[in-house]
């Protein structure tokens, strides 16, 4: 039964991955600041996704998107420092969200990029008053942990939407082939291997 006294972060859930670097910790070396920095950039494509989604919603022209993604790792890179530096200082790599890419397309393709922008200020704002405030874990509190699940599921399913569109757009055997052994992999290192970032 759901208690929403009760902190939803507090449980301790048996799991076998074992951690290999921990949040104070640094890599031993500059061989493997290179390679975690090189898995992250490789699997986190959400800018991709997300910045042709927006564009794609308010209806703007394709020479805009490679403008849009670079802007994306901009902004993901700043976001990121400022993270692991000065707020939280968890390893966690900022980036895009779906749920707001989306809201942000349809403001842009009704009302314009300037409403779009001046909404995405007002929110950051808003967000930062209930995050300087700490605000944010009294109204967790009221959130019981099905409706955060349900709203991490509907955004999975959103960007499975879009991988398996562009995985058959074209049917070639070789990017077919491809996309199955990356998925196959990826199952293959979920269950029969041990360690995480």
């Amino acid at each position: 039964m759901y208690d929403p006294e009760q902190p939803i972060y507090e449980e301790q859930i048996e799991s076998n991955i074992q951690v290999s670097i921990k949040i104070d910790e640094h890599p031993k070396s500059w061989f493997r600041t290179i390679y975690y920095a090189l898995q992250i950039t490789l699997v986190d494509f959400t800018p991709f996704i997300w910045a042709s989604l927006l564009v794609s919603i308010a209806g703007l022209p394709a020479s805009v998107l490679p403008v849009m993604i670079s802007a994306s790792f901009i902004a993901m890179g700043i976001g990121t420092i400022i993270q692991t530096t000065i707020a939280n200082r968890l390893p966690i790599v900022q980036g895009p969200s779906a749920s707001l890419a989306s809201a942000m397309g349809s403001v842009a393709g009704t009302y314009g990029m300037a409403a779009m922008w001046g909404s995405v200020i007002v929110g950051g704002l808003i967000e930062f008053v209930f995050g300087a405030s700490r605000l944010m874990s009294k109204i967790r509190k009221l959130i019981p942990p099905v409706v955060i699940g349900s709203v991490v599921a509907s955004i999975g399913f959103v960007a499975t939407k879009i991988a398996v569109t562009w995985t058959f757009s074209n049917p070639s055997p070789m990017l077919l082939s491809m996309a199955l052994v990356a998925f196959l992999l990826a199952l293959f290192l979920k269950f029969r291997t041990k360690g995480i970032l």
